[in-house]
């Protein structure tokens, strides 16, 4: 499959195709402004599929005094909820007390009632300590010695990278023009001259050209390379910090637990996964190759062996280690301090006609592009700027209470479509208000209600992908329209041939 550039000239061109390019691409369509969206490789692909995949207010930045950041995630992350619900999820944190804790229990509630004060009535629900026996009751397989209590607060668990591509989708529907796979190989940055990008398409190889007023550099950790492959006199903005998961077979029940590493003191989570648990994060200065990033046993023993120390009762071993998956955090350049001590506050910098975003945090990329949004306003539309999307609904997030409709529509749904409950139930979670769409996509293919061999999943939801969703390549349908790749299916019976 090929794409065609079907404009030669846009108002905005922007280039990367993560969260915050996507978001960008949706306040410029909503306001009429035109806009083309570009990424090098798959929508979500770098950073943006690489998180903790934790909608969160940020509870350790409280300690860095970054209340300005708390209390903006906290509201965003509300609106992450109420906006995209089959998407963004509320989760329950432990906090395991010990003895030896950093922070007593008395610095922990205070910090929790505050958390819980930023939030205000953007809270998912309030924190409550926790007794020594409530810890244990709620997580058995903790390390017991010196522990003296504990506490549960509340966040959110999102699908980082379905959150990008229904975003981009949204940019679309509103009438952005939106690629994957389209590299700019070059781009002009000349005074009072519009902006010309050379493309080329990394899969079939055709090349094509367009102008735009304004270029917005959204390309996260290629930020500065991008900006000196335009500007020879460019100053670094960034530090990199690196960042790996890992996913294990061992299973915890429906909570998360932040811990703290007795290796170097840094905060890292257990999570519930999908059935699985996922651990992480590391958080380490990076100065390698932004397109080929190593996970070493270095990485991985520091993440199995911290979490053994806390949760001996998941028996972790290297060899229960399912996929790993390591990203980059794009971070405001600082002087010293450790990478996680870095602030994730964002800026946005000028220079001719092109716009850069450096920085951020994945929970506020709404209040992020719209902030650049304000930046391309003031220079392309008149009359005063308006907030649209706090309170507009994702791509499939017009069901609200998503267990809720599962009751009342399953059994008429699953008549209709001849599947299962679990199949049923797997495609209103993933999608959303979008699922029938998917299931009216897949009656049109003989084999497209059949379940793919193991999984809930239906083959008919890879061809959705590919005519719907931009998948390109089986690695996007495996990894990023769905979380197959990084779970323990391995026998899935996919046609190679499925999406090319």
């Amino acid at each position: 499959m090929t794409h065609t550039t079907t404009k030669k000239h846009y108002e905005v061109a922007i280039v990367g195709g993560g969260i915050n390019g996507a978001g960008i691409a949706r306040e410029c369509a909503l306001r009429g402004i035109s806009c083309i969206l570009l990424e090098k490789d798959d929508f979500a692909s770098g950073t943006s599929s690489k998180s903790s995949k934790l909608a969160h207010g940020g509870l350790r930045y409280l300690e860095h005094g970054d209340i300005r950041l708390v209390f903006e995630a906290c509201h965003e992350r509300e609106r992450l909820l109420n906006n995209a619900p089959h998407l963004v999820k509320s989760l329950p944190f432990i906090i395991p007390i010990y003895t030896s804790s950093r922070r007593p229990k008395w610095q922990i509630k205070i910090g929790l009632w505050l958390y819980d004060k930023l939030s205000g009535f953007s809270r998912v629900r309030p924190h409550k300590m926790l007794s020594k026996e409530d810890v244990i009751k709620l997580e058995p397989g903790l390390n017991q010695d010196g522990l003296v209590g504990g506490a549960m607060y509340y966040d959110a668990q999102m699908d980082d990278a379905r959150l990008v591509i229904e975003t981009a989708l949204e940019a679309e529907k509103y009438g952005a023009h939106i690629y994957n796979y389209m590299k700019v190989v070059s781009v002009t940055n000349k005074q009072n001259e519009k902006s010309t990008l050379s493309l080329s398409d990394t899969l079939s190889k055709d090349t094509h050209s367009i102008t735009a007023d304004l270029v917005i550099n959204t390309t996260g950790p290629w930020s500065d390379t991008f900006m000196k492959n335009v500007n020879e006199h460019h100053s670094d903005q960034l530090r990199l910090s690196k960042g790996i998961h890992i996913i294990t077979k061992s299973e915890i029940k429906d909570h998360a637990i932040l811990l703290t590493s007795g290796k170097d003191g840094r905060v890292f989570f257990v999570i519930p996964w999908f059935g699985l648990t996922m651990i992480g994060t590391t958080d380490t200065d990076y100065d390698g190759n932004l397109n080929d990033i190593e996970i070493t046993d270095e990485d991985t023993s520091y993440l199995l062996e911290s979490a053994k120390t806390h949760v001996p009762g998941l028996s972790l071993e290297k060899k229960d280690i399912i996929s790993t998956f390591a990203g980059l955090r794009p971070l405001i350049k600082q002087t010293g301090g450790t990478a996680s001590q870095v602030s994730r506050e964002h800026k946005v910098i000028q220079t001719g006609n092109i716009i850069s975003l450096f920085g951020g945090k994945y929970t506020t990329f709404r209040k992020m592009s719209e902030d650049v949004a304000k930046h391309i306003h003031s220079q392309i539309r008149k009359g005063p700027f308006q907030p649209l999307t706090e309170t507009l609904s994702h791509w499939g997030g017009k069901i609200k209470n998503i267990d809720a409709f599962i009751e009342e529509s399953a059994n008429f749904d699953m008549k209709t479509y001849g599947i299962s409950k679990e199949t049923y139930t797997h495609l209103v979670n993933l999608y959303g208000s979008k699922y029938s769409a998917v299931l009216e996509h897949a009656k049109q293919f003989p084999d497209g209600l059949k379940n793919i061999k193991d999984t809930h999943h239906i083959k008919g939801e890879i061809y959705y992908a590919r005519d719907i969703e931009k998948a390109r390549t089986q690695d996007d349908f495996l990894r990023r329209r769905t979380k197959l790749a990084l779970s323990n299916k391995t026998s899935l019976d996919l046609d190679s041939n499925d999406l090319l």
